[in-house]
């Protein structure tokens, strides 16, 4: 009988948890959907600012998706398909333990500004923050957006490099590189972990012509990778005028930093 009872119990755990985060999801999908009502509205605008509108959609998207990214342990782990499936991108590490969340927040023109919300895991707990590396400090919002998470582990220590990629107009843009490391309770996103000829730094990149890569198929297209075997990150060489190249330049984790190979 105790048996009985112990399993209904686990059972009714399940759904009670299986409810909660479908009713989080949903209250998230709701709240994503007006940041898209307010981009795509074709109404009257006689007596409404559009692009008010759509900052307060962004805001309430992004405190209540801080709000339950930073108090929900589980949530590390949510596949948030329904969000994912509206333009929400998700990129997690290889050992589950920091995620960054990008989405388009649609204020800008062919400048597009993302918003990014970065989730790490530190023994049992969990946090998250937004980093204002902002080139419009009015709204706080970031010109990256991040794509993938390459997970760097040392005997010592992991660090996590962010790929991401920034629109400024339909031809320029820029892909870069930046390092992160979980130091106890801290996301430390200055750690200074490539060397190159102009010193040691945090970030690496590149502009490059939109519409020299415009017809490979890959979406997103990932100009830069990163091979875990041998901690090799590959950067391709792009000539003055921004056309992206077929050779590359890599970069090898020699234990501290990553170093150009000669």
């Amino acid at each position: 009988m105790k048996l009985l009872f112990a399993i209904i119990f686990v059972f009714l755990a399940l759904g009670s948890f299986e409810q909660s985060r479908n009713d989080v999801g949903q209250k998230l999908v709701r709240q994503f959907e007006r940041i898209l009502y307010w981009r795509d509205f074709d109404g009257d605008r006689k007596n409404i600012s559009v692009y008010d509108s759509l900052l307060d959609a962004n805001d309430q998207f992004e405190k209540s998706l801080l709000n339950v990214t930073s108090k929900n342990p589980k949530s590390i782990s949510f596949e948030f398909k329904q969000l994912k499936e509206r333009g929400l991108w998700i990129s997690t590490s290889d050992d589950g333990l920091f995620r960054i969340y990008s989405w388009d927040t649609w204020t800008g023109g062919t400048m597009h500004f993302q918003q990014n919300i970065f989730q790490y895991k530190s023994g049992e707990k969990i946090f998250a923050r937004i980093l204002q590396d902002s080139l419009n400090e009015e709204d706080h919002y970031s010109v990256k957006w991040y794509m993938r998470i390459y997970t760097v582990k040392t005997s010592v220590h992991t660090y996590y490099l962010g790929l991401y990629d920034c629109t400024y107009s339909s031809k320029d843009a820029y892909q870069g590189v930046k390092a992160f490391a979980i130091n106890d309770t801290l996301l430390n996103d200055s750690v200074n972990l490539i060397k190159t000829g102009t010193g040691i730094k945090n970030n690496l990149g590149f502009d490059y012509d939109f519409f020299s890569v415009v017809d490979r198929k890959q979406r997103p297209i990932y100009l830069i990778s990163y091979d875990k075997e041998t901690k090799t990150l590959r950067i391709p060489i792009v000539l003055d005028e921004g056309k992206v190249t077929n050779r590359f330049i890599d970069y090898r984790f020699k234990g501290r930093y990553f170093e150009r190979k000669a």
